[in-house]
C-alpha cells in the first residue's frame, strides 16, 4: 500500500515512504517464511469444540439430512395439472377426503409405499 502525505508543510518525500513500504513488507514476507518453513511444527494454537458445539453440530447434520429427504420426496412427485389441482381442491371443499372409507384408503397407499420405499433401500 503505497499512501502519499497531503499535510501542508510535509517534509516526507515519495522515496522514504517507499522505503517504509518496502520494509514493512519484507517483515511480513519473512514471518511468513518464519512460519511455513518446511519440516518445522506448524502453530501450537488449538481449536477445543464443547459439548454443546458437537451436539449442536450433530443436530444441524441431521436436520439437513432430513430437508434433503424431504426435497428428494418432493422432487419425486410428478407435477399436477391445472384441472387435477381444481379437482382435489374441490374434493377437499366438500369433504371427500374426511370420509373413514377415503381416509382407510389414503392411509393404506402410504404405508404401501413407506414400505416398498424401505424395501429398495
Amino acid at each position: 500500500m503505497n499512501i502519499n502525505d497531503l499535510t501542508p508543510g510535509a517534509a516526507r518525500s515519495n522515496a522514504s515512504q517507499q522505503r517504509r513500504v518496502d520494509t514493512e513488507k519484507a517483515s511480513r514476507d519473512n514471518t511468513l517464511q518464519q512460519a511455513t518453513r518446511p519440516g518445522q511444527p506448524a502453530s501450537s494454537d488449538r481449536v477445543e469444540l464443547s459439548e454443546a458445539a458437537r451436539t449442536a453440530q450433530a443436530e444441524a447434520v441431521a436436520q439437513q439430512r432430513e430437508i434433503d429427504f424431504a426435497r428428494r420426496a418432493m422432487l419425486s412427485i410428478p407435477p399436477l395439472s391445472q384441472d387435477r389441482a381444481e379437482d382435489i381442491l374441490q374434493r377437499l371443499q366438500e369433504g371427500f377426503y374426511s370420509q373413514p372409507e377415503v381416509l382407510e384408503q389414503i392411509a393404506g397407499r402410504m404405508i404401501d409405499a413407506a414400505q416398498d420405499e424401505g424395501a429398495a433401500e
